[in-house]
């Protein structure tokens, strides 16, 4: 397995002193999608609360193939990484006091996904609508000849011009479909590559496998015109630190994928609740959920970052499924 680059975090505490972060008012829809490997199972104690885990922190930046924005530029690592510490901490994840002490590596990934270019598919698709809606008129138009002995269009006296015209007409319909069916593979392919990054993968893939035996047409709409669009997203990722600095292997244990749309947003006023939405999922394995929440006020106090870590390079999109 490919190791991870040796770029080393700060040795020294880091303190963060944030001060209060006030959202706006009104509801955002965010998608939450949780994963896990299949061997990470975590212990419940007696009362019901998960044995807790300790873990050093890291930077993992940008995925391939997303960018950023102004309002992003805003924010800087101490502040989501350490709204993101708050969430851990009610699963029962906590900071190691020493480096030693971390059975995990949570890196944090955020940025801004590019949506995809429709310009060509709509002018393929809106070629196939003209092709065929002159298909249709031309064949309307033959029948009124045939049946009013009428000279046909383009027929010179008889139907044989009209037969000619149609059959000129089913070429251009034929290569209409094959350009709108080679534009749709493009943007299948432009879109995986987001949707697994956003946890949508699945969810797409399984109701076009079902649309055609159940009412889920409009759903499905939803979520590839989601993919589609640009979307604020934050990752946060369980490495198997023990694992990593024994072996420098990189264990996914447990991902936590959390996005909205980007249009009439800014990170800087939303990042907080993004994280509180999936507070809960951290660890989890959850199918995509995409609600509708209120806007918290987060108050921080005093949060320490410690012990030296080597810093996960961030992957492209082609994750294994359940990492």
């Amino acid at each position: 397995m490919k190791k991870l680059p040796h770029t080393l975090l700060s040795v020294a505490a880091l303190l963060l002193l944030a001060s209060s972060l006030s959202a706006r008012t009104e509801s955002l829809t965010v998608s939450v999608r949780g994963q896990k490997a299949p061997d990470y199972q975590r212990v419940k104690l007696p009362n019901g609360t998960y044995k807790a885990e300790r873990y050093v922190i890291s930077n993992g930046g940008r995925f391939p193939g997303t960018t950023t924005d102004a309002s992003m530029e805003k924010v800087g690592y101490p502040e989501v990484a350490g709204i993101v510490a708050r969430h851990l901490a009610t699963q029962q994840y906590y900071l190691a006091q020493k480096a030693k002490d971390a059975d995990l590596l949570i890196a944090i990934y955020w940025g801004t996904t590019i949506p995809f270019n429709n310009s060509r598919y709509n002018t393929a698709t809106d070629q196939l609508s003209t092709v065929a809606k002159d298909l249709k008129m031309d064949t309307i138009a033959s029948r009124i000849s045939l049946e009013t002995g009428e000279i046909a269009p383009g027929g010179g006296g008889n139907t044989g011009g009209v037969v000619n015209n149609s059959t000129e007409m089913m070429a251009n319909l034929e290569m209409a479909m094959a350009r709108v069916e080679m534009e749709n593979r493009e943007r299948d392919a432009a879109n995986a590559g987001n949707a697994q990054l956003l946890g949508y993968l699945d969810d797409i893939n399984d109701r076009r496998d079902i649309t055609a035996w159940a009412d889920v047409g409009d759903l499905q709409h939803d979520l590839v015109a989601d993919v589609e669009e640009q979307r604020y997203y934050i990752v946060v990722r369980a490495y198997d630190f023990k694992a990593l600095q024994r072996d420098g292997k990189q264990l996914v244990r447990w991902t936590t994928r959390i996005s909205i749309g980007a249009q009439g947003q800014g990170f800087d006023e939303r990042f907080a609740q993004m994280v509180a939405a999936a507070g809960n999922a951290f660890g989890q394995q959850q199918r995509l959920r995409r609600r509708f929440y209120g806007d918290p006020n987060v108050n921080l106090g005093e949060i320490k970052y410690l012990g030296e870590t080597s810093r996960p390079a961030a992957k492209g999109q082609k994750e294994e499924k359940n990492n």
